[in-house]
């Protein structure tokens, strides 16, 4: 049974002790702060940028990967949560936030936007490595140049403004991660790829050993 699924955003909060109704951005990485390559500068200027555009509103930044005290922006905080082992407690992470940042320098095909993906989470990442293959942009997320925190901002106010827009893209990122990242999908999509080739291979010709012993057969 698969862990990073949709589950009820207040029972995910209420189980975390998150608050019910505040807005919630996620972001998850092994030592949060201090990745070159994930740039939590970029993240930390951007909800920096959110809470100077509407100062009453409260909004909870949660970064999961890192034991630090918190920062406050204005009405909005930056809550830091220590690196998380437990899956099912991090797929509540996923499912509590309303969006998933992800701001990386420099990425391959990162598990962490499949992971926020699978639970129904729209993603806001920057379209570096292989991560506009996971996020349709303006349909699963947004994506946005590296190091834009404006441009990151921009895209955070944008889907806490309408939330229609947040619900619409929740449920097409439910559905594109179980149709197109699935371990099923994956696994046929290898043994379409190893029969495809095994097809263009030339068919093994008959060793001498099995000719000679057909013609002693014959013989």
């Amino acid at each position: 049974q698969a862990i990073f699924k949709p589950i009820d955003k207040r029972a995910a909060r209420h189980a975390l002790g998150l608050p019910a109704d505040e807005p919630i951005l996620l972001f998850v990485a092994q030592s949060v702060k201090h990745s070159v390559w994930k740039d939590f500068a970029t993240l930390r200027d951007a909800v920096r940028r959110v809470a100077a555009a509407q100062p009453s509103r409260r909004v909870l930044f949660v970064a999961v990967g890192s034991g630090e005290p918190a920062e406050r922006v204005g009405a909005s905080e930056i809550r830091f949560v220590p690196y998380e082992k437990d899956p099912a407690v991090l797929a509540r992470y996923y499912a509590a936030a309303d969006a998933y940042l992800h701001a990386a320098i420099q990425d391959n095909f990162p598990v962490v936007v499949l992971e926020a993906l699978s639970c129904g989470t729209p993603v806001i990442a920057t379209a570096v490595g292989g991560i506009p293959e996971q996020v349709d942009d303006g349909v699963t997320g947004f994506l946005v140049p590296r190091q834009d925190s404006a441009a990151m901002a921009q895209r955070i106010g944008t889907m806490l403004d309408n939330v229609e827009l947040r619900t619409r893209m929740a449920a097409a990122a439910a559905d594109a991660a179980s149709h197109r990242f699935s371990h099923r999908r994956m696994a046929q999509d290898y043994l379409d790829w190893f029969f495809a080739v095994r097809s263009q291979l030339p068919s093994p010709r008959p060793s001498q050993h099995g000719a000679d012993h057909a013609d002693h057969q014959r013989g």
